[in-house]
């Protein structure tokens, strides 16, 4: 079973994105096996922190039932994986956040 790491805190500008990017980039270079995952569904940053360009597909469109996980995956530094969000008011309206656990079943294969 993999092991989880979730960075959180209910107060916005204090440090989440930047702690995530760091600790995945770290582990990554360490010779794990990482997916980073922006769960910041309102307001994603993930991407640009890492300087990663999101595919077409992205957590949003995971959450809204319009694509599979595994085809929101893209390549980030240090050999760490990367699903990220979109930063659009209606990527935003149309994303279901109560489905980001099971949502993601897959991500972290291959």
């Amino acid at each position: 079973m993999p092991t989880v790491y979730a960075v959180a805190s209910a107060k916005g500008g204090v440090g989440k994105t930047t702690t995530a990017a760091g600790l995945a980039t770290a582990l990554a270079a360490a010779g794990e096996s990482v997916v980073a995952v922006d769960g910041d569904v309102g307001s994603p940053a993930l991407a640009a922190t890492l300087g990663v360009e999101p595919g077409a597909t992205t957590l949003h469109d995971v959450l809204a039932g319009r694509a599979a996980p595994t085809t929101a995956v893209v390549d980030g530094p240090a050999g760490l994986r990367v699903v990220p969000g979109d930063p659009s008011p209606e990527a935003f309206a149309a994303a279901d956040p109560t489905g980001i656990g099971s949502g993601l079943t897959g991500v972290g294969d291959g």
